[in-house]
């Protein structure tokens, strides 16, 4: 496949539109648009380390969830690490796309991933969770409509790909984000505006409308409220840890809370989630993010909401198997070899 046939597809993921105003997110650094791509890596950082890595395994293409360019750079230079990171980059010909906060919009993808591990139950779909799930922090622009869940299987998805993404990539509002994959192979599961979902050039096999608003998908943050959970606080510590691959989490029990009550609703945010959760402290039983500052840990304690940090980036890396899973099942990179990074990880430790 050419790069720019990768990055529209790429695209159809999560439109960068959804991405939070101050962020860095696209194509930053690019090759020419007609090179081919047949081997990508996906990463959560990118760092000299996992640059080596996708020079070695002859990627022309690498995914990294965070940008690595933020600030304006106005030199290039050897002595700077993200500088010489760049000058590498381009060197070695290879291309950086950062999705970032787009993924953290678009409800199947980060949050949605680190709900089902925090339940025990990773294969969960998203339909078996609305209406009891909102965002916490709605997107920057206006998607009217109802929310609606349409089912696309076997080879028609792929096929009428490029007539569907000139067809729905003309305004942001006419964009949609699909969920993940579904239990059938060559299967997936896809968000849509109800105002286009009438109008696309191929048929679902099914459509059900969950009467929600399409906000309520879109943006930072997912609130979950479990009606008759049985879930304990030390239930949740256990599946993250296990689901999430990580030896450890910080874990602060709200006011009158400890790791054996039962937990009722929970809000999640990847990554650094203190700014989106805090207007949820004392109206939500438990929040699962990676880092918050001392003072938001506190004022959630004291507001009576437990919380569990897991590391920055160790909330988010686990999300990237279920990515390429997904990629995969449903041939979105037809004659792309997906590989996830095996040096990527947070540069935090405990010893």
């Amino acid at each position: 496949m050419l790069l720019s046939d990768v990055v529209k597809r790429l695209r159809l993921l999560a439109p960068l539109q959804f991405c939070e105003k101050w962020d860095n997110v696209g194509m930053l650094v690019e090759s020419s648009a007609e090179k081919p791509v047949d081997r990508v890596l996906l990463t959560n950082d990118l760092t000299a380390d996992v640059l080596n890595e996708a020079v070695q395994n002859c990627c022309q293409l690498i995914v990294s969830y965070h940008p690595f360019i933020f600030k304006p750079i106005t030199k290039l230079r050897r002595s700077n690490w993200k500088e010489r990171l760049i000058l590498d980059c381009i060197q070695s010909d290879i291309s950086v796309y950062s999705p970032h906060t787009s993924w953290d919009a678009v409800s199947w993808m980060n949050n949605l991933n680190i709900i089902k591990s925090s339940l025990g139950k990773p294969e969960m779909k998203i339909g078996e969770l609305l209406p009891s799930l909102a965002s916490l922090y709605p997107p920057s622009f206006e998607a009217k409509g109802m929310l609606y869940v349409n089912t696309f299987v076997g080879e028609s998805f792929n096929q009428n790909l490029p007539t569907l993404y000139e067809t729905i990539s003309k305004t942001t509002g006419d964009e949609f984000a699909m969920a993940r994959n579904g239990p059938e192979q060559d299967s997936v599961e896809v968000l849509s505006n109800y105002n286009i979902a009438k109008d696309l050039p191929m048929k679902p096999s099914s459509v059900k409308d969950f009467g929600v608003k399409f906000s309520h998908a879109f943006g930072c943050g997912l609130k979950l409220e479990l009606s008759a959970s049985k879930l304990r606080e030390t239930d949740i510590i256990a599946n993250i840890k296990h689901f999430l691959d990580l030896r450890y989490v910080r874990y602060s029990p709200g006011d009158k809370r400890s790791s054996e009550s039962v937990v009722t609703s929970i809000a999640v945010c990847a990554g650094s989630g203190g700014s989106v959760l805090r207007d949820v402290f004392g109206t939500v039983d438990l929040v699962v993010t990676g880092e918050m500052s001392h003072h938001e840990v506190l004022d959630a304690k004291f507001n009576g909401t437990s919380v569990i940090l897991t590391e920055h980036s160790n909330s988010e890396r686990k999300f990237l198997t279920e990515f390429k899973s997904t990629v995969e099942n449903i041939k979105l990179l037809p004659n792309c070899e997906l590989l996830i990074s095996e040096l990527d990880k947070d540069p935090l430790d405990v010893y």
